[in-house]
């Protein structure tokens, strides 16, 4: 069962500023471990392929070297597949972070946390449905937040379908 730093069993739901600023302090920690991911990636990619392309062509060539490297990153980027990786990997990535620091950056550094709505810690299940739903209601032009404003819980659609509460962790 869930207690806050005093001892006490306070459920107080979070504010939605709270939550809202906490989920751009977490979106600016994704952003930025997304950019490096892809530039590990087209940049790692292009680098192994433009030794093998050197090795196997030489000076003289007529290929443009550049021009097909900057061709496979534009493809690799604007590739559907690595968006669902990328998607999948973030889901993955915040359960992992919230199971084992028991709260994401953001919640941490606005003092909130997530809980089931009995107090009790979510199992990793539980956080993979919500981190999944909560990507699906975002990418939906954030609807899956409607929720949270018409009821006293201040729960998300994510919330609600994970049993779960964000509440003040003082």
């Amino acid at each position: 069962m869930y207690q806050d730093r005093k001892g006490s069993n306070n459920l107080t739901p979070a504010t939605m500023w709270r939550r809202l600023l906490a989920g751009v302090i977490d979106g600016i920690s994704f952003i930025i471990a997304y950019l490096s991911f892809l530039l590990l990636i087209t940049g790692g990619s292009g680098i192994v392929y433009g030794f093998i392309l050197r090795l196997r062509f030489k000076e003289n060539s007529s290929l443009d070297l550049e021009k097909m490297l900057e061709s496979f990153a534009d493809k690799l980027v604007e590739s559907p597949i690595l968006y669902l990786f990328i998607s999948i990997l973030c889901v993955l990535v915040f359960t992992f972070i919230e199971v084992r620091r028991d709260g994401s950056i953001g919640e941490k550094w606005m003092g909130i946390r997530l809980i089931r709505t009995n107090g009790r810690n979510l199992s990793s299940s539980r956080l993979i449905n919500r981190n999944g739903t909560k990507l699906f209601g975002t990418l939906l032009m954030f609807l899956g937040y409607v929720p949270m404003l018409f009821n006293k819980r201040r729960q998300a659609l994510h919330d609600k379908l994970a049993d779960s509460i964000v509440i003040d962790h003082k």
